[in-house]
């Protein structure tokens, strides 16, 4: 190729440089807005909590709760202050699991739940969870749930109604029926003898 049969270069305008260096720039955001993002930054953990026991297992589960995250500040616009942002961030979390699970349904992974809890165990105390944990596998979808959000998460039974869409009294009710039928798989399980 000669000289002369070349295309001319192309010409871009050169970006115009900031006033300030990025790193000086004040990014603004309201208000309620930025304390809406220190809440929800300060319920991560317990999002985190409910989606390894929702997910069982680490991996899915911190990509459940960036997913919702994602949606609830992309959803902002819709949270009214003054209500309940936990139960909100909750029920944002379990809808996209439900979503999650549509999607792929023939795939499960059951893991342990003595890998949910961060808390160091003794090896009795590893046997007890797995036993726990083999126990609730064998629970209705919904009793587990209850019970996870409930005894796990630490939550009332107000916003338990509030996140699975039900009233109290159904969540006692159900409450109540998984307690007792965790009681009885475990009290025929091998380790009880």
């Amino acid at each position: 190729m000669t000289k002369s049969s070349r295309l001319p270069a192309a010409t871009y305008p050169k970006p115009a440089k900031p006033q300030q260096p990025l790193d000086q720039i004040e990014w603004r955001s309201s208000e309620p807005e930025q304390r809406f993002r220190d809440q929800l930054v300060s319920f991560l953990p317990q999002l985190s909590v409910v989606a390894r026991a929702m997910t069982r297992s680490r991996e899915a589960a911190d990509d459940l709760v960036q997913e919702a995250v994602t949606c609830a500040l992309g959803a902002y616009s819709q949270f009214q202050p003054g209500t309940n942002l936990r139960a909100w961030l909750m029920t944002i979390l379990r809808n996209q699991h439900i979503s999650d699970l549509r999607k792929r349904r023939p795939m499960v992974n059951d893991l342990q739940i003595a890998e949910a809890i961060p808390t160091p165990a003794t090896q009795m105390q590893a046997i007890e969870l797995a036993e726990v944990d083999s126990a609730m596998s064998k629970m209705s979808k919904r009793h587990r749930e209850v019970l996870m959000l409930v005894a796990v998460s630490e939550m009332d039974q107000g916003e338990a109604a509030q996140i699975c869409h039900c009233a109290v009294g159904t969540i006692k009710s159900r409450l109540s029926r998984a307690r007792s039928e965790l009681q009885l798989i475990l009290a025929d399980s091998p380790m009880a003898a």
